[in-house]
């Protein structure tokens, strides 16, 4: 459930923890426009530019939204966690 913190609070980053996210973030958008991915995750497409082109910081929400579609952990796509979640492979493999 979205919280008025998560809609309103952005996500802070520790150094390297930003990069790890747009790296990650690459990953899953991997394969599909930006556009085909905004609308894939429910975000506008100015958003996931922003974070790639601009630097923003994404909102808490935003990236709940991306992580619970995609099917990953939060914790690994902001870069808290290390472990590679297997199913974005075994789904992209399928999808081909």
């Amino acid at each position: 459930m979205e919280t008025k913190n998560d809609k309103n609070h952005r996500v802070s980053f520790l150094v390297g923890q930003k990069e790890t996210f747009l790296s990650r973030l690459r990953e899953l958008v991997a394969g599909r426009a930006l556009q085909q991915a905004a609308d894939d995750w429910d975000i506008p497409k100015s958003t996931l530019s922003n974070y790639f082109y601009r630097g923003s910081n994404p909102r808490i929400a935003s990236v709940k939204k991306i992580a619970q579609k995609e099917n990953v952990d939060f914790d690994w796509l902001i870069g808290h966690s290390y472990k590679k979640p297997e199913r974005n492979l075994q789904t992209q493999q399928t999808q081909q």
